[in-house]
């Protein structure tokens, strides 16, 4: 028997059986006869998914991409130069079926990276060396660590009697995530050891500017000297951890507004007789420790 080629048109794309039969010299048929399956996938590639998604904001930095085809791709013609980016690093991990994988280092915070996947002669193709037939482009955002501080108190004319309310101002701001800010008060700026203040300044908004009201009742008492205090905030997001800034200035609470005392010790009703038009000495003590 001598080798010949087999020629025939499949319908369509998918699992194709074809029966074979040789023929010798002498009109001898072969029995029985030999089937080949034949996968036909005239499909162009296109990419069905991706992870990160197209659009998608507030992510971790440096997180892999996973990208999906349609088909099972030639994994040869998966490269930095057919999948590229503007992620600093970009680097192909894996690839196998119609899925292939890429790192990245060295990302910014709240920053657009973009992925570009190449179609074309040069571009990523099918098992069957076909191409994709259009590029495939998403993008993505970093996650951007909230920010916080604090304005007032800063220790110039921040000081109050207790029982006052006092208000801390404050610039908080996170484009990704709804955050708020929890406020303390501390005897010194260092440790974050302080004690929660309690009210509209546990669950602080966002804003610029802003304030919440501490009540400081109870920060000083009748007698005491002035108390002084540092403010301090904290806040966070799903992604970035705890972020905390302690006021720039002290606050001074001094002691409560107390009634004033008065006590006359003259007259006291002994040897207290004048002469009308004579002049009488009153004597009396009056006290009020603020002023």
């Amino acid at each position: 028997m001598r080798p010949g080629l087999i020629a025939g048109v499949c319908s369509g794309d998918g699992l194709h059986t074809i029966a074979t039969r040789a023929k010798d010299t002498s009109n001898n048929l072969q029995n029985p006869v030999t089937n080949i399956n034949v996968t036909v996938d005239r499909t162009s590639p296109s990419v069905s998914s991706t992870d990160p998604v197209k659009g998608a904001t507030a992510l971790a930095l440096n997180q892999n991409v996973t990208i999906t085809w349609n088909t099972n791709v030639d994994c040869s013609t998966v490269n930095t130069s057919t999948v590229t980016s503007d992620s600093p690093n970009w680097t192909r991990i894996g690839c196998g079926g119609n899925t292939a994988f890429f790192s990245t280092s060295g990302q910014s915070e709240y920053t657009l990276y973009t992925v570009t996947v190449k179609s074309g002669a040069s571009g990523v193709k099918n098992s069957s060396n076909i191409p994709m037939s259009d590029d495939y482009v998403f993008s993505y955002r970093t996650n951007k660590v909230p920010t916080l501080s604090i304005t007032q108190p800063d220790g110039t004319n921040d000081s109050l009697k207790a029982g006052n309310p006092y208000n801390i101002t404050y610039n908080l701001s996170d484009p990704d995530h709804a955050v708020t800010a929890a406020f303390y008060y501390d005897t010194d700026s260092t440790g974050y050891d302080g004690t929660p203040i309690s009210g509209a300044c546990a669950a602080a908004p966002e804003g610029a500017g802003v304030t919440c009201a501490w009540d400081t009742t109870g920060m000083n008492s009748s007698g005491m000297p002035p108390k002084t205090y540092y403010i301090y905030g904290k806040t966070s997001d799903p992604l970035s951890g705890e972020i905390k800034t302690y006021s720039s200035g002290p606050i001074t609470i001094y002691p409560p507004n107390e009634q004033p005392t008065l006590s006359i010790s003259e007259p006291n009703g002994t040897d207290d007789t004048v002469v009308v038009g004579d002049t009488h000495v009153i004597k009396y003590t009056a006290d009020r420790s603020e002023h």
